[in-house]
């Protein structure tokens, strides 16, 4: 079992767990503790009650793929029936298969060519028709087309000194809007922000580049479309964004003073995670105007890459040879909850990526040039119940939510059962209605299930009859 911060402070509180010898599974490499202290964890858990923290990981698959030799970005497509890695000395793309229901993922291709050479990213367009991959050594960014199986057909490839591209040697990121009209590309050799127009079939143009941007390193587009964020040179740049043209226009830089590596913006827009030397930062982001507040760090170890949630209840960063977990407090904090290590299979994890329903989270990592593997994992998921203490009995609702896409199951004494799919952070208002005539006044306890794939989580909500 993974044992989180959490339950070795709750082990500390009962004296337990000092100069206890903490070993290596010789299988997965996960981190694991000796039967005795597992079964005292157990107990201890069980007698407060504690439950695995929203969005701790369970291991689900390992795949082996040659195809992401020395990996770097991954990513999850928007129906999230496939996944996609890149790997920078195989000179491939690795096309994956995701079961939606238990996360099991299952290399279907490999796609290598054309020109690209040692890629650094990759990401799926919007409307899933398209994926496009920054070629650090081609000096490209290549554009393929995806079948509904997943399959990729190259279409054309944007290269520096051609067609109005100056400014692509070493491009380290690439970023798609959310409407899909525009894809960022940025150089790490050039210093610069490319910026293409999208085509209806995919292919790009190119518009324009945005030169002093000191080894630009990541790139992401907010989900409002309104701005543009590059992390260079020890600093996060913030552009303001034209929706209709896509142009860009730097109204702000927050030093972090540290080796900077991914930058992403949270789902809803209201934070940027970096990840740097030390761990991950967060910024507080300025729905108006796109500027970000002063930043929070998690130590975390190096971190490269980062993930959120669709939720934004959790981050997920790449660390040594594994995956942090970092819990997000409703205040904008960030706290660390778990580590999921794989030294028995990676010894350097690379590109994360949590899958548009929620439910699972999958990184890339390798040991050397040419063994790599790709690592799906479950999130735990958790069920919130709200509603007014005092409710008549003919008007009785309750709010529900879920941190990922789930079928939630609402019951009580006389009640009919009631169920809805939810989306992944999003509250639904439920009624509830007695199969009799409901009672006149008294307690009642409305008890919820919740299923995301195959985990599952559980709340509780009393309420008084009136």
């Amino acid at each position: 079992m993974a044992v989180t911060h959490d339950a070795f402070a709750s082990l500390a509180d009962h004296g337990i767990g000092k100069g206890t010898r903490i070993r290596k599974d010789t299988g997965m490499g996960r981190i694991k503790i000796g039967a005795a202290l597992a079964t005292v964890v157990a107990l201890v858990c069980a007698a407060q009650g504690l439950a695995a923290p929203g969005g701790a990981l369970k291991h689900v698959s390992t795949v082996s793929a040659p195809a992401l030799g020395n990996p770097e970005g991954i990513t999850v497509s928007p129906d999230g029936k496939h996944v996609y890695g890149v790997g920078f000395a195989a000179d491939e793309i690795g096309i994956f298969s995701r079961n939606r229901n238990s996360g099991k993922i299952k290399l279907l291709d490999d796609v290598f060519g054309d020109g690209l050479q040692s890629p650094r990213a990759v990401v799926v367009s919007p409307d899933g028709k398209n994926v496009y991959v920054a070629g650090a050594s081609s000096d490209t960014v290549h554009v393929y087309a995806r079948a509904a199986n997943g399959g990729l057909t190259f279409l054309e490839a944007e290269r520096d000194g051609f067609g109005g591209v100056t400014l692509l040697q070493g491009p380290y990121d690439v970023a798609i809007s959310p409407d899909g009209k525009h894809v960022y590309a940025v150089s790490l050799n050039e210093h610069a922000v490319n910026l293409f127009n999208r085509l209806g079939n995919g292919e790009l143009t190119f518009v324009d580049d945005y030169s002093g941007v000191p080894f630009a390193y990541s790139v992401a587009v907010s989900s409002d479309g309104k701005n543009v964020y590059v992390t260079s040179s020890g600093a996060v740049l913030t552009f303001k964004r034209n929706k209709a043209t896509g142009e860009l226009n730097q109204i702000d830089s927050d030093g972090l003073g540290a080796t900077l590596f991914d930058v992403t913006v949270s789902p809803d827009g209201k934070r940027v995670y970096v990840a740097d030397a030390d761990g991950v930062h967060a910024l507080k982001r300025n729905a108006k105007t796109g500027k970000l507040g002063s930043p929070k760090l998690v130590e975390t170890g190096q971190a490269q890459e980062v993930a959120v949630a669709p939720a934004g209840d959790a981050v997920y960063a790449t660390v040594g040879n594994g995956v942090r977990t970092v819990a997000v407090r409703k205040n904008g904090g960030l706290k660390v909850i778990d580590f999921d290590g794989f030294g028995g299979v990676i010894s350097v994890s690379a590109g994360v990526a949590v899958s548009p329903d929620g439910r699972h989270v999958v990184i890339s990592g390798g040991v050397g040039l040419a063994d790599a593997h790709a690592i799906s994992l479950s999130r735990q998921p958790t069920l919130t119940l709200k509603g007014k203490a005092k409710q008549a009995a003919g008007k009785l609702a309750v709010r529900a939510a879920c941190n990922a896409k789930c079928r939630v199951t609402l019951s009580g004494k006389g009640l009919k059962k009631v169920s809805r799919t939810l989306a992944p952070g999003k509250e639904k208002r439920l009624r509830l209605f007695f199969k009799g005539a409901p009672p006149s006044g008294g307690k009642l306890v409305i008890k919820g299930k919740a299923k995301a794939g195959n985990r599952k989580a559980a709340d509780k909500l009393t309420v008084r009859l009136k």
